[in-house]
C-alpha cells in the first residue's frame, strides 16, 4: 500500500494540482491537511474527481482553516473524526484529525496545531493538543508486549526466512510503483 501526506494549504487554491499529482503518483492512501474547507464544500468541489479517480475519502472540515482528509483507493472504513478528548481552542474543537482502516491499516491523517510563541495561548494548546494525542496509543504498547513481539518475530518468522533464504528474492522496493513493479517482474523473470 502506498500512502502519501499532504499539507495541501487550500484545496480549493490547489484543486487542479492535486488532481495532477495524484494522476501522476497513484498513491493509494492520501493524507491530506490544511483543507480550507468544510466537509460539505470539499464534497461539492473536488468529490467528484476524486471519485472518478477511484478514491473514496472522508473529511474533517472547517472553514477557512484547517481540516483534513483522508483518500483511499483500498477501503476506508471506521473512520473517526477528531482525536478523544482533544482540546478546544477558543470554544471550537479544530478540524485536526481523522483516521480510517485502508485495507486492514488504521491511518491517521493529523494536522498539528503551530505553537506560535512559547508562552502564547497557541502554545499551551499546541502542547495540551500533543499530550492527548500521545495518549491515544494501543493500551499494549509497552515495552513488554514489543519484547513479546520481537519474540515472535525472532522465534516463527526469522526461522522461515532462513529456511527458505536461498529462494528469497529480494528487491528495491524504493521509487516510482511501475519502477518496482517493473523490478519485481524482472526479478521473478517475468
Amino acid at each position: 500500500m502506498r500512502v502519501a501526506t499532504w499539507n495541501v494549504n487550500s484545496v480549493k487554491q490547489r484543486h487542479g494540482r492535486l488532481l495532477e499529482w495524484l494522476d501522476s503518483r497513484r498513491p493509494d492512501v492520501v493524507c491530506l491537511q490544511e483543507l480550507k474547507l468544510t466537509d460539505d464544500a470539499f464534497a461539492t468541489l473536488i468529490g467528484p474527481d476524486l471519485e472518478e479517480r477511484g478514491y473514496e475519502f472522508a473529511t474533517a472540515g472547517q472553514p477557512q482553516w484547517n481540516g483534513s482528509a483522508l483518500l483511499s483507493k483500498v477501503g476506508l472504513e471506521d473512520v473517526v473524526v477528531g482525536i478523544p478528548g482533544a482540546p478546544a481552542f477558543d470554544g471550537i474543537v479544530e478540524g485536526r484529525a481523522i483516521s480510517g482502516v485502508c485495507d486492514g491499516i488504521r491511518v491517521h491523517s493529523l494536522y498539528t496545531p503551530n505553537g506560535r510563541e512559547i508562552g502564547s495561548d497557541h502554545y499551551d494548546y499546541k502542547l495540551e493538543w500533543l499530550a492527548n494525542l500521545a495518549e491515544q496509543g494501543r493500551a499494549d504498547d509497552n515495552e513488554e508486549t514489543i519484547r513479546t513481539r520481537l519474540g515472535v518475530y525472532r522465534d516463527e518468522t526469522a526461522p522461515l526466512i532462513q529456511h527458505y533464504g536461498d529462494q528469497i528474492i529480494s528487491i528495491d522496493a524504493v521509487g516510482d510503483v511501475d519502477e518496482i513493479n517493473q523490478r519485481a517482474m524482472e526479478a521473478l523473470g517475468k
